[in-house]
């Protein structure tokens, strides 16, 4: 019988290492399992925040900004121009707000149809981005009426510079659909913190010197006095 029993014991060790063996593997296989699932699921989780992200941004460029010029547009003009006035406060500098309306635009829109009109106004915007500095923002408020405003402005030399160049690179002619395109600009301008008016007044004093500078002859622009 002791015999019997001694010769059994292997057997029975190696069974139970077998099962154990198999136990450790069958656990670290199901935990493999389990983590390659987590993993998974917090890949698919970060996939659909960066979505949600990404989306949000198309959202808000759909909301903010022209889809025609890629310029911002009316929705984003009060939040640039109250952060512009306050970077003029801190900075003790003059900041410029412009209207700007296309002269002839409309003669061309009519003339040779819509698509070249919007032609003209991509590249319009595109010289007027040129003709600024990168600090500064050019807003499409709609059709051919656009806002400047120009931060950092050291004294009104620097700003007649600066609208000179505005008003020389949009009268140089363009070549829309094959054409030499001649069109200009009359830009109102009014300077702040000389007119210390709220941000809808200053659009409005800017607007109304626009129209001086257009009744001027055109290709001209004209500073709002307080």
């Amino acid at each position: 019988m002791e015999t019997y029993k001694n010769s059994a014991d292997p057997l029975l060790n190696n069974l139970r290492l077998n099962i154990m063996l198999s136990v450790l593997i069958l656990f670290l296989g199901l935990s493999g399992v389990t983590l390659m699932l987590f993993y998974r699921a917090k890949q698919r989780t970060q996939e659909e925040e960066l979505r949600l992200i990404n989306s949000n941004e198309v959202l808000h460029d759909a909301a903010h900004f022209d889809t025609l010029t890629k310029l911002p547009n009316r929705l984003s003009l009060d939040g640039l121009l109250e952060r512009a006035k306050a970077v003029a406060r801190v900075d003790s500098d003059l900041l410029a707000i412009c209207f700007l309306d296309l002269d002839g635009f409309k003669e061309v829109n009519d003339r040779m149809g819509h698509l070249s009109g919007d032609n003209l106004l991509i590249a319009a915007a595109g010289r007027m981005k040129k003709a600024v500095r990168d600090s500064d923002s050019v807003i499409r408020l709609g059709g051919d009426e656009f806002v400047l405003i120009l931060g950092g402005i050291k004294n009104e030399t620097q700003l007649k510079i600066l609208l000179n160049r505005m008003l020389s690179l949009l009268s140089a002619p363009f070549m829309i659909d094959g054409r030499n395109i001649s069109i200009s600009a009359s830009i109102g301008v009014t300077i702040y913190p000389k007119d210390n008016a709220a941000t809808t007044d200053l659009l409005a004093h800017a607007d109304s010197a626009m129209y001086v500078a257009k009744n001027r002859g055109k290709n001209a622009w004209e500073l709002y006095a307080p």
